[in-house]
């Protein structure tokens, strides 16, 4: 049985990912920050295993990926499925913060050191479906997720 993590599992892509892949006869680790949403994703399928965390939490989500890994008994598959982007109409720029610190730091941390067996695929979604004007913020920041994405994975072969 194949082994997959996603992070942020909890609602759209990330969602539909775990069903399919458990579909696909996955055990799947799933992460996120709402707890509620996470548990009822557990009592649908016996093989998902979670973990809640927010990523922006740099601190733990290493810790945390490890232990998920160590419950699904290894890792084939990382999904990065987390991301912000809220309706900023008066350019707070603590609004904008909170979205580049997501989108941007919060996602380029897992893929540093769980990348860097040769036997884990990546995969880091990058959503661009926000035509609002005035959150361009968030396509910038999962641009700028994705150029990380390949630069780790260039690095990372190269190791």
């Amino acid at each position: 049985m194949k082994k997959a993590i996603i992070i942020g599992a909890t609602s759209g892509i990330g969602k539909g990912l775990a069903k399919h892949l458990a579909d696909n006869n996955y055990k799947i680790g799933l992460t996120g920050r709402r707890v509620e949403l996470l548990n009822e994703l557990k009592n649908e399928n016996p093989n998902f295993y979670i973990k809640s965390f927010d990523i922006n939490d740099t601190n733990v989500v290493g810790q945390k990926l490890d232990e998920l890994t160590t419950e699904l008994g290894g890792l084939d598959l990382l999904i990065i499925s987390s991301g912000i982007g809220d309706i900023n109409e008066s350019l707070d720029f603590e609004i904008e913060k909170r979205t580049i610190d997501t989108n941007v730091l919060g996602c380029s941390s897992p893929l540093i050191d769980q990348t860097r067996s040769d036997k884990v695929k990546l995969i880091n979604f990058k959503s661009n479906n926000y035509e609002y004007k005035k959150i361009n913020i968030r396509r910038k920041s999962k641009d700028c997720s994705g150029s990380r994405t390949n630069w780790l994975y260039r690095n990372i072969l190269e190791v």
